[in-house]
């Protein structure tokens, strides 16, 4: 995989390797959803440097999901910044970035940024905690009926759509409208 990543992509600039301190072991986790998060919690007593790398600044209870997507509650409530592992673990720093590559041979991950560009990390062991898609058992015209609910940005389309859809239904009947259902 770590050839395939090499050869399509362009070597153009790519910031300098983060070396770690030879002392200390470093970990790098790739994703801050609940395995992500549990494997840093797991390394809460290790003589490691724990590097947890996630595109968004939050993590999310996925369980309840369904309810922002009612409109039960409100996304703030169900999701928890990153960062709070950093006040709570020593051994824990986050990264707000995206993982574009991984290089097995050299031991690195790319790592992209808005604010510092891409970076090579290095990186003893490694965790891959990316997370999944909906899988529609072979049947992915399903997607378009059946929308995952696996992210905020999922429940809040099931939401506006179910408002949208509620709204439609309360419109005084019109020769208009009535086309329309």
């Amino acid at each position: 995989m770590s050839a395939m990543l090499a050869e399509t992509r362009p070597d153009e600039a790519t910031a300098v390797v983060e070396a770690h301190p030879g002392e200390r072991k470093r970990v790098v986790i790739i994703g801050g959803g609940f395995a992500g998060i549990a494997a840093a919690h797991a390394l809460r007593h290790a003589d490691a440097e724990v590097l947890l790398i996630d595109r968004r600044n939050h993590h999310i209870f996925q369980p309840l999901l369904y309810q922002v997507a009612t409109a039960v509650l409100s996304p703030a409530e169900i999701a928890a910044p990153i960062r709070q592992l950093e006040a709570k673990q020593r051994n824990v720093s986050v990264l707000l970035a995206e993982v574009t590559g991984v290089d097995v041979a050299s031991r690195t991950v790319d790592a992209a940024s808005a604010s510092a560009g891409v970076r090579k990390i290095a990186f003893d062991y490694l965790v891959v905690a990316t997370g999944m898609r909906p899988n529609y058992f072979g049947h992915d015209e399903f997607a378009r009926h059946a929308p995952g609910l696996k992210n905020l940005n999922d429940a809040e389309t099931i939401r506006a759509k179910s408002w949208a859809r509620s709204n439609w239904r309360q419109r005084p009947r019109t020769r208009a409208n009535a086309r329309d259902r």
